[in-house]
């Protein structure tokens, strides 16, 4: 059979009596994606052709026919069709065919712009909402959404259209997780920076991991990275159990919006409870978001939880002074911000925004940078803690025989040589860990003097704004003023409730 890599003119492959390969467009872990081209209809395919070894068992290739079959009934302008499915005769190999999307991925969008102008983002947002919809009312979860698996394409009127490629292939594909290897089920995903963090159990996947990837995506095209990075373990320690950092504190309130801040984060909760449901709750949010009047518009509901935006009293005086304090800050920073833009700010003013605004970018990088290099001291405790736990087993097990030797009137000078020898790594193993953490330590005890450091001058900078908003704010007695400084107050009170009980 023809090479895959390339089918020449003279030997072209043909699927069907009609459907011949052209040219290889795309490679991954799943497989090759060819152009091909229909000889009667003259229109143009996409097939993808999976690696023999994961359609080798005949029981993958019939739970894959089963999912397609469902996923072909799908017909939304945001989804891509699969048109066919079947098997290559001479290299048992087994394909898809699917409409061929003129245009790129978003992959290599955001490779070349970076990040995408808020405007855009909604768009993009709108389109890959409503094509989850649609599938999650059919009870079809993507479990894989990534920039790879979504193309964009330009329309006839100039407008741009995104479609979702590769529904369910990943779950259909891979072994679920072993006692032997809990992560076997993850086998084929190229990346873990849009998983969500129940994807690294067990356990029946719904809906909300799609949620939680669409969430991971807005914050990409938005801030121009994802919202954890460094090593696979780290970034699934961040999933698992890190606070991510807003995206208006990576690229400024102004630049990603309020509202819009809120859903991506409310996407982002660790517990599946806490996000929206499906995606028909993900149309509503954004339809609710572009209806309001930009900066005057309600904000994004929210399900009570621990890391939501506490309206309730109660809620101020029982959460963390830490992130009230937060919440303080990003209050006088937005108002700030919207004196900037209303033109009613003094240059003085304009240039000590513009500081803080470098300052809270500084911190949330060196935020990032300390919690990565916590998630480091427990890597290093489990990677430790297995060469350890073995070396004692061998001690304890010699222990035993030289006892039984010596009770005997054997003589267990053997064994003492490699008890000492067991010991000696045994101390090299101990030695290892303290140096490791102890230059650990240093580093992290380094970026935390310059997270004070620049903390401090934060502090200034926001008692500064603080001020001059107070001397500013009996001519600002409008919308969206008025509601923007109830908020200051409402979290200035709380701070000072929480300062008398402390006292008290």
């Amino acid at each position: 059979m023809t090479d895959l890599k390339a089918a020449p003119a003279a030997k072209q492959l043909t699927l069907s009596q009609e459907l011949v390969l052209a040219k290889r467009v795309a490679r991954g872990r799943l497989g090759v994606v060819y152009a091909a081209v229909h000889r009667v209809l003259a229109r143009r395919f996409a097939v993808k052709v999976f690696r023999p070894e994961l359609t080798s068992d005949p029981e993958v290739v019939e739970r894959l026919q089963q999912i397609l079959r469902e996923t072909s009934a799908l017909s939304h302008p945001a989804i891509t069709p699969v048109i066919d499915f079947g098997e290559m005769a001479h290299e048992r190999r087994v394909y898809l065919t699917m409409d061929f999307v003129h245009g790129g991925s978003l992959a290599h969008v955001l490779a070349r712009r970076g990040r995408l102008e808020a405007e855009r983002v909604l768009d993009l947002l709108g389109q890959l909402a409503s094509g989850l919809a649609a599938a999650h009312a059919r009870r079809i979860v993507h479990a894989d959404l990534k920039p790879t698996n979504i193309m964009l394409s330009e329309e006839v009127d100039g407008r741009e259209v995104l479609r979702i490629n590769d529904f369910t292939l990943v779950p259909a594909l891979a072994s679920g997780p072993t006692d032997d290897d809990p992560f076997s089920h993850l086998s084929l995903l190229s990346t873990v920076e849009y998983l969500a963090p129940e994807q690294f159990a067990r356990g029946r996947l719904d809906a909300r991991v799609d949620v939680y990837a669409f969430g991971v995506l807005g914050y990409r095209m938005l801030t121009g990275r994802p919202p954890f990075i460094g090593t696979v373990p780290e970034v699934m320690e961040g999933h698992r159990r890190t606070e991510p950092v807003a995206p208006s504190r990576r690229v400024g309130t102004r630049a990603v919006g309020v509202q819009l801040d809120q859903l991506i984060m409310r996407c982002l909760e660790k517990d599946p409870a806490d996000r929206f449901a499906d995606g028909t709750e993900l149309v509503e949010a954004l339809r609710e978001l572009c209806a309001s009047d930009g900066e005057h518009g309600a904000t994004i509901p929210r399900r009570t939880s621990s890391s939501s935006e506490l309206a309730e009293l109660g809620d101020r005086l029982t959460m963390p002074v830490g992130r009230l304090r937060r919440l303080f800050y990003d209050a006088i920073f937005e108002l700030a911000e919207l004196a900037v833009r209303s033109g009613i700010a003094t240059e003085k003013q304009v240039g000590v925004v513009q500081a803080a605004a470098k300052a809270r970018s500084s911190v949330d990088t060196l935020t990032q940078k300390c919690e990565m290099i916590e998630g480091r001291f427990e890597d290093i405790r489990a990677e430790l803690r297995e060469r350890e736990t073995t070396l004692r087993h061998a001690i304890i097990e010699l222990s035993l025989t030289r006892a039984e030797r010596l009770e005997i009137g054997s003589d267990p000078a053997d064994l003492e040589y490699q008890l000492r020898a067991l010991e000696t790594r045994l101390a090299d193993v101990e030695r290892e860990r303290s140096e490791r953490f102890t230059e650990l330590n240093g580093e992290l005890e380094r970026v935390r003097e310059a997270i004070g450091e620049v903390e401090q001058g934060l502090a200034r900078c926001y008692r500064e704004l603080h001020d001059t908003l107070v001397r500013q704010r009996k001519r600002l007695s409008s919308e969206p003023w008025t509601a923007r400084f109830e908020r200051l107050d409402a979290y200035r009170d709380a701070l000072m409730k929480r300062r008398v009980t402390s006292n008290g």
